[in-house]
């Protein structure tokens, strides 16, 4: 019996020492025991809380954002597949040297409007 309760505390110490190292380490205790994941693919961009107590979600993986609605009796997959682009690859802000977004064809920029018909 004393030879028990024994193996258990050393267990229990055990256990909270390397719970206790990783806490200092700053790591989940997943990413130490199967290792660290080079890049997240999934991530929660932003969470708004609607009402009945529904959530808005946009999530992203890979560069790709999807629009959830969560809480209610069902999820609601709101839009899916809505394209974005890495910081590197974003386009400049408007205004800060850059084309406009709609803007006309060249020919048209500044041609004045025909006038109107004449009527007799």
């Amino acid at each position: 019996m004393l030879y028990f309760i024994l193996f258990v505390l050393l267990a229990i110490i055990g256990i909270g020492g390397f719970l206790w190292l990783q806490h200092q380490s700053g790591s989940p205790t997943g990413t130490a025991l199967f290792g660290t994941s080079p890049n997240r693919r999934l991530e929660v961009v932003e969470v708004t809380p609607i009402r009945g107590g529904r959530k808005l979600m946009l999530i992203k993986r890979d560069d790709v954002e999807h629009l959830v609605m969560t809480g209610g009796p069902v999820d609601v997959v709101v839009e899916t597949g809505i394209i974005t682009h890495s910081r590197s690859e974003r386009p400049a802000e408007p205004g800060r040297h850059s084309e406009p977004l709609f803007a006309p064809p060249e020919d048209t920029r500044h041609k004045p409007p025909a006038p109107p018909p004449l009527r007799s």
